[in-house]
This record gives C-alpha cells, sequence and structure tokens, in this order.
C-alpha cells in the first residue's frame, strides 16, 4: 500500500474501533486532505481548511504569549469536540468527537494516531 492508501486505512479503522471518535482527517499543513473518514454530511475541504486555520490561529496564539509549540488544540462546542493534534512536520491529525466523552482517552488515541500519521509521512 501506498502512504495515501495507509493514511486512509488509519482514519476509517480508527473510527470503527473507537467508541469516541467519530470522525478522523489526516491534514497537511496547508489544509489539504490526505485522509478522512467522516460522516456524510461533513464537507472534507471544509474541514481541511478550518482545521489549517485554527493551527495557524493557535500557532500564532501560542507565540503571542510564549508558550513554545503547539501540540494540541481542543474546541469545546455544544455538539461536539474538534481534537487538532500535530502529526510530525508535515501534517495534523484531527479528530472529531460527540460532547459527552471522556477527554483523556481521546487524547490518548489521537496522539497515538498523530504518532502513526507521522511514521507514514516520514
Amino acid at each position: 500500500m501506498g502512504r495515501k492508501e495507509d493514511l486512509i486505512a488509519l482514519t476509517d479503522d480508527l473510527v470503527k474501533s473507537s467508541s469516541d471518535i467519530e470522525g478522523a482527517a489526516v491534514i497537511s499543513l496547508d489544509g489539504l486532505v490526505m485522509a478522512a473518514s467522516l460522516s456524510g454530511k461533513m464537507d472534507e475541504v471544509r474541514v481541511g481548511a478550518t482545521a489549517a486555520a485554527m493551527l495557524g490561529l493557535s500557532k500564532r496564539t501560542a507565540n503571542q504569549l510564549e508558550r513554545g509549540g503547539v501540540h494540541q488544540t481542543l474546541i469545546q462546542a455544544e455538539k461536539g469536540n474538534i481534537i487538532i493534534t500535530s502529526a510530525g512536520t508535515k501534517a495534523v491529525f484531527v479528530g472529531l468527537t460527540p460532547s459527552d466523552v471522556t477527554l483523556g482517552m481521546v487524547f490518548l488515541e489521537a496522539r497515538e494516531a498523530a504518532e502513526k500519521v507521522a511514521a507514514i509521512l516520514g
């Protein structure tokens, strides 16, 4: 399998096996979707663009507040959570969850997925 197929398998497998993550995507740093397993009503292009924008805002905020490099961004909304996790130097992992999850477990799954993405992308 090639990289794209490996990334697709990773997102598909995670969504199928996780009781907490209901959507997953791998996004390049410039917002291009490299792989995604999202519900049918979600637009992959929009997910990629907004994740890249949030990553940029998170980096600027951390820099302005002298907090160092960004590892992860969490957005908690009425209908669920969005977790954006750095996946090496080429991509980020985006996980979508319902609002009533145990975040510690989701953070662990997101970090593990991001490490796999980084390994696939080299």
